[in-house]
């Protein structure tokens, strides 16, 4: 019975593989407490894209330009799934229970996209009741945070 290269090589790349996916689903475990924070920011992102979609097509009669997605919004998703996630392990690491920093994070940026996408239906509809609701959204970030919240976006 000699030593056999291949069986070696192939038994490493199982052990490997299997070892990797082994970490991956430890850390997914690890994150899933925030698994519903991110569910929620990742349809409030893909609504705002909607609806932002809609009201440049419906008002600016602007094109369809995937450049504005990939440079502004994605970077925005990633940055704000960073934050919370380490958020949260921060709060785990530690030991910090009083109040749970990953859920004010993603209660604040929430209620930013959810204040964009109702200015977004209000400005597609024209519908008043939607424009008390934004500044009633704002105002509650406002009063929450005690920071002013600017209209519009910096060109």
């Amino acid at each position: 019975m000699g030593f056999n290269s291949w069986e070696y090589i192939y038994e490493w790349i199982t052990n490997a593989y299997n070892t990797t996916m082994g970490i991956i689903m430890a850390l997914l475990g690890y994150l899933l407490p925030v698994k519903d924070i991110m569910l929620f920011m990742i349809i409030l992102f893909l609504a705002d894209v909607l609806f932002g979609y809609w009201r440049a097509k419906k008002i600016d009669r602007a094109k369809f330009q995937p450049k504005i997605i990939w440079n502004k919004t994605v970077p925005r998703l990633f940055i704000t799934v960073t934050i919370i996630t380490l958020l949260f392990v921060w709060d785990n690491v530690y030991k910090q229970d009083f109040v749970k920093t990953y859920s004010i994070a993603g209660w604040f940026v929430s209620g930013l996209l959810i204040a964009s996408i109702i200015d977004n239906m209000y400005k597609i509809t024209g519908w008043d009741v939607l424009a008390i609701l934004e500044g009633f959204v704002k105002s509650k970030i406002e009063e929450k945070t005690h920071q002013k919240i600017k209209d519009g976006e910096k060109k």
